[in-house]
């Protein structure tokens, strides 16, 4: 099932780099937001940025750059990944109705950049009624999970227990179940990143210290418990569903589903109800990427940040952001009519990115929790040990995940099927660096950065009091 989160936003919009006093409010009212996620808290900062920049700046590192490059490139990259799973979910609806007509890389490409377009227009014209909006995604949410599990339930041939829970294969070839797992992490993962989205519209958000954390915790353990339901439904009636319809539609629940209801209407409303609620997910990451990209580009960390940081006068919304990110979507969308493969090479950064700015900011939790170093007042804490052992699990849980993102689907890969999230990685991190030593480095001013300033600088004002004191 999809997951959705996000909480009404206020008139005002985001608060533009020049009005530092907002900016400075945003900082007093700073406070450690968590999100349990696979028994993981993550501390946030409740200002549009993202983790990685006050993480950073708290463990004593004052370039954050890097770690915001990653951030945007992940979001802007989960921006094209949503209309691409609609696009082909709109397909698998294709190939289950009509198996003879013959699907065109160039229609992929129009069906994603008419979501990302949409989308993006719900996120400008539309941006009134997104707290309205938000409610009837809740109640489509609920309702599809009952009207896909029962229908499992009633009408599915069920396997037997122990090979639900004791029987694993490695289909991939391997030559190890444990290592097969590991790989297969990438699947799931994608259904567990993004839990920072509403942490990216911290400043248009009331009360955001403490709304913020009980959004991410109690939207993370509704979800987790009624996808932890879904995943052993479906591992319970997926053993006689027809493989080649699987392959047709390219969308193996389409075929469980199908095995259970034995009905191609019941499958396509089913279906249709699913593809509804990723475009629910395509309209909240629109609603998130823009953004962290306007907070990134208002604290000078990139190119044409003057232009990605201005906010329309009239709406409050950052509309340029809106754009680059719908222009990098249309972008990208062209790049799978020549490799399906090079697309989803370039969308897997959106894992290796968001995984890479969630490790800073609980490794730095760590450290900080580790060196006695007093952390910032907030209004939601989990107690000392507790928050210490789950920051201690979370971190593990990320390493991993963060080593296998790279790993291909296969062993023995050609140079088509290879994995190459690494070299956009490492071309990620050559680029980020060379600019902020070109330019970011005069420009690079963050939220957190003046925080550190201003505290360092009320540290030498008492010392310069407590000296003339003496005097």
């Amino acid at each position: 099932m999809v997951v959705i989160k996000r909480h009404a936003c206020q008139e005002d919009g985001p608060s533009t780099h020049q009005d530092l006093s907002i900016d400075d409010r945003d900082m007093q009212r700073m406070a450690l937001p968590s999100e349990l996620r696979l028994a993981s808290v993550i501390g946030f900062a409740c200002i549009s940025g993202a983790t990685w920049e006050w993480a950073l700046v708290q463990g004593g590192l004052t370039n954050g750059g890097s770690g915001g490059w990653f951030a945007a490139i992940g979001w802007q990259g989960a921006a094209a990944s949503n209309p691409l799973v609609l696009a082909q979910h709109v397909e698998a609806l294709v190939a289950l109705n009509d198996p003879t007509f013959e699907i065109k890389g160039w229609m992929t490409s129009l069906l994603m950049i008419a979501c990302a377009a949409l989308a993006t227009c719900v996120n400008i014209y539309g941006i009134r009624f997104l707290s309205s909006l938000e409610a009837v995604m809740l109640a489509l949410h609920v309702v599809g999970f009952f009207a896909v599990l029962i229908p499992l339930w009633l009408m599915g041939e069920r396997s037997s227990t122990h090979d639900v829970f004791f029987t694993f294969e490695d289909n991939a070839g391997w030559g190890s179940v444990g290592t097969a797992c590991l790989v297969g992490l990438l699947g799931p993962i994608m259904t567990l990143i993004g839990g920072d989205s509403t942490v990216h519209l911290g400043e248009e958000i009331q009360d955001a210290s403490r709304t913020l954390p009980l959004s991410m915790v109690f939207t993370s353990l509704m979800n987790y418990a009624v996808g932890f339901i879904m995943t052993i439904t479906v591992m319970y009636v997926s053993s006689t569903f027809d493989q080649t319809i699987a392959d047709a539609t390219g969308e193996s629940y389409v075929a469980v589903i199908y095995a259970a209801t034995g009905s191609k209407t019941a499958t396509t409303i089913l279906t249709v109800l699913i593809l509804i609620l990723f475009f629910c997910t395509a309209i909240n990451t629109v609603t998130t990427s823009p953004r962290q990209l306007f907070a990134f580009a208002r604290d000078g960390g990139l190119p044409f940040s003057n232009a990605l940081a201005k906010v329309d006068p009239r709406t409050g919304l950052p509309i340029n952001a809106l754009l680059t990110t719908f222009g990098v979507t249309f972008v990208l969308s062209w790049i799978i009519c020549g490799s399906s493969i090079a697309f989803q090479n370039i969308t897997s950064i959106t894992i290796v990115g968001l995984l890479l700015s969630y490790g800073t900011t609980i490794a730095t939790m760590i450290y900080r929790r580790w060196s006695g170093v007093p952390l910032p007042a907030a209004r939601w804490r989990y107690p000392q040990a507790f928050g210490y052992l789950v920051n201690v699990l979370a971190l593990c849980f990320v390493t991993i995940a963060f080593i296998f993102a790279y790993f291909p689907t296969a062993p023995g890969p050609s140079a088509e099927s290879m994995n190459w999230s690494v070299v956009v990685t490492l071309a990620v991190v050559v680029v980020a660096t060379v600019y902020y030593y070109v330019r970011g480095s005069s420009t690079f001013d963050g939220p957190a950065i003046r925080m550190k300033k201003a505290e360092d600088d009320s540290m030498i004002a008492m010392e310069n009091i407590m000296i003339h004191g003496k005097q």
